[in-house]
């Protein structure tokens, strides 16, 4: 597929409500690839009436097509091997919970979660394509969730 033709098919889906994931998934195209087209899609004229844009309905529910082995090829590129990254995440997550224990530290929900979900980002970075950079953006966002409610910023 040329890359006009799959900016096109992006650009359609992205019209028609589709997310980023449901994108990957139906087109071989890269996150941030996505994010470009959209970006572009809302520097556009702003559409009258009278457009035919073929959006979805609010609440209307898009049924993906899903191949689960190709979207397990597609992560586990990204990714790497899924064992290696359960065995990292794993052991990063045991090796905090037991520091934590053993000097008495205890964690707000929030905080509990952030650590997982870092170290889950953590454990893809190191398995695989540490040049991803949705997964360290990730990694300051979950961050920032925590420091913005301990400033009172409730999200």
């Amino acid at each position: 597929m040329k890359k006009n033709t799959k900016a096109a098919a992006v650009k359609g889906l992205l019209k028609k409500g589709y997310t980023a994931k449901e994108i990957m998934n139906r087109v071989a195209v890269s996150e941030s690839y996505i994010y470009t087209i959209k970006k572009k899609l809302a520097k556009e004229t702003t559409p009258t009436i009278d457009d035919d844009l073929s959006f979805t309905s609010p609440g209307e529910f898009i049924q993906a097509d899903t191949n689960v082995d190709a979207i397990l090829d597609a992560r586990g590129s990204r990714y790497g091997n899924f064992m290696d990254h359960a065995t990292i995440t794993y052991r990063l997550k045991e090796v905090a919970r037991d520091f934590a224990a053993q000097h008495g530290k205890y964690f707000a929900y929030d905080q509990c979660e952030a650590f997982d979900m870092i170290f889950h980002k953590l454990g893809r970075i190191l398995n695989g394509d540490p040049n991803y950079a949705d997964s360290w953006i990730d990694i300051a966002g979950y961050a920032k969730l925590v420091a913005d409610r301990l400033e009172g910023k409730v999200r």
